[in-house]
């Protein structure tokens, strides 16, 4: 019998805050602070550490029973072949299954029509030697047939799920067809594994009276697997008036896994949206927002709280230094606080061990974020 792991619940949560602070053109400030003396109680720094490795071990079995199942396995193989037999399928490419994805994905397709149409037909390349084309069962427009474990494996979509696809210009002036509201699904040896939605509102430019290549609405949610099973919950929202806001959840989580596990973030950014003639954004001058992410596995729980208190930019409105301060929570108590600022390397990538300048206090004594992520082997 597989041990029992503890529920393991992270929540990070991000204030941006403008507040009342007069702020120059290169300088964002807010006005929130926090306190982040050496706890007096808490957490020690292996015992922080132990806790954490914990969740990633328990976080790693549920990512690799995810990867286990039939459902997945068939959906990462490419099929062999692509290409052979004289069958050539626009738009298909050895990305496998998951390329039939990008249009779900709010990507456009490189569709060599001059009218951009969104891909449509079967395909079946259960022989690879041999693809043949068919026509996918109603209402779906597409169709796409691989064999994955000696099985018989179909991804079918329909792009006008309850209402028509529309015509949207991008910033070039090539038009594409999108579509607003679609659906999907993925049978495996004839039994149902997957199934997908996804929903669309694309901005209106009434100067050139056509919608653009813009989302203002996303949704996608759905579910995948047969034992273990991932299911998502996807959304885009952007809001415009007097302050503009733009919102985003995601939510992933599994069931059928041992730990279950789950991961989501809520992200709201208000401020001032510039476009252009063409309608299309042009840029977004934040003034205040919120992030919050969370992840589970187990059952302590962790949560993370970061202030940002300010943050510069350079001339071209890049970020070269973000003040931060917060604490760390493990179930209900403080654990540990931190202080400091990213500079412009930790912030871009380019220092591949960040944080030397974020102080750590614990229980038993203070150490930089950098310090701590070599001490656990997380960067040299």
């Amino acid at each position: 019998m597989p041990p029992v792991h503890r529920l393991l619940h992270i929540t990070l949560d991000t204030t941006l805050n403008q507040g009342t602070t007069q702020v120059d053109a290169g300088t964002w400030t807010g006005n929130k602070t926090t306190k982040t003396d050496c706890p007096t109680s808490g957490a020690g720094q292996n015992e922080f550490s132990n806790s954490l490795n914990q969740h990633f071990q328990a976080s790693g079995q549920a990512l690799q029973q995810l990867l286990n199942d039939p459902a997945f396995q068939a959906l990462l193989q490419n099929p062999g072949g692509l290409g052979t037999g004289g069958l050539s399928v626009q738009g298909f490419s050895p990305e496998g299954p998951l390329g039939f994805l990008r249009p779900l994905g709010v990507l456009p397709m490189n569709h060599p029509t001059s009218g951009n149409e969104l891909l449509r037909g079967g395909y079946d390349y259960t022989n690879p030697n041999n693809p043949l084309q068919y026509t996918p069962a109603s209402p779906y427009d597409l169709g796409f047939k691989w064999t994955a474990n000696s099985q018989e494996a179909e991804l079918l979509v329909n792009w006008d799920n309850g209402k028509a696809t529309i015509w949207a210009h991008d910033q070039g002036g090539e038009s594409l067809e999108v579509p607003q509201a679609s659906q999907a699904k993925m049978t495996l040896g004839g039994s149902q594994v997957a199934n997908a939605d996804f929903s669309a509102d694309w901005y209106y430019c009434n100067a050139n009276n056509t919608h653009i290549f813009e989302p203002t609405n996303l949704a996608f949610t759905g579910s995948i697997g047969q034992t273990a099973k991932l299911n998502w919950n996807f959304s885009y929202a952007l809001t415009e008036g007097s302050t503009d806001t733009i919102a985003s959840e995601l939510s992933l989580s599994t069931t059928g896994t041992n730990p279950k596990a789950s991961i989501s973030y809520q992200l709201t950014l208000n401020g001032d949206l510039t476009r252009g003639t063409d309608c299309f954004t042009e840029g977004f001058d934040v003034q205040s927002g919120s992030f919050t992410f969370t992840s589970s596995a187990g059952s302590d729980s962790f949560t993370f709280h970061i202030n940002v208190t300010g943050i510069q930019l350079d001339q071209n409105g890049n970020p070269t230094r973000v003040d931060l301060s917060g604490y760390v929570e493990e179930n209900g108590q403080r654990a540990l606080t931190f202080s400091g600022y990213l500079d412009q390397d930790d912030l871009n990538g380019q220092d591949t061990c960040p944080g030397e300048n974020v102080l750590l206090s614990f229980r038993d004594g203070a150490l930089t974020a950098e310090q701590w992520l070599q001490a656990n082997g997380y960067c040299r």
